[in-house]
């Protein structure tokens, strides 16, 4: 008979924890993604069927997300960025979503220019 030691048997419960921990994790991602790309989809179709002079994806510049309906920040899904360069049909444009503009006008308020200190910009 097989004998298992006290040792092995805590071992294999670590290493079933680990595993169940990353499948977690894995089931997770897997659902941001889904979300991701159902978001993408309806942006994708208001952009589809706005005037042909309007249609434009404003992308952040700093971390990706896009501007999707009603003015939301959206996640970029995985993949997408790539695909948007070969894009037909829309411009991508870049600017800056509500977050990363908050983190850079923090970030200027501390340069030694007191013209940027004091002009009295506000963000959220």
């Amino acid at each position: 008979m097989y004998q298992v030691s006290r040792r092995q048997v805590l071992a294999a419960g670590v290493h079933a924890e680990e595993a169940w921990q990353l499948t977690r994790a894995t089931r997770e991602r897997t659902r941001t993604q889904l979300e991701a790309w159902r978001s993408w989809k309806v942006c994708w179709r208001e952009l589809d069927r706005a005037p042909p002079g309007e249609r434009t994806l404003v992308v952040c510049a700093i971390c990706h997300r896009y501007r999707g309906g009603g003015g939301n920040w959206e996640r970029m899904p995985l993949g997408l960025d790539g695909m948007l360069g070969t894009a037909r049909g829309f411009c991508v444009s870049h600017g800056l979503c509500s977050t990363c503009t908050s983190r850079a006008l923090r970030e200027v308020r501390h340069l030694p220019f007191p013209a940027l200190a004091t002009a009295g910009v506000t963000h959220d």
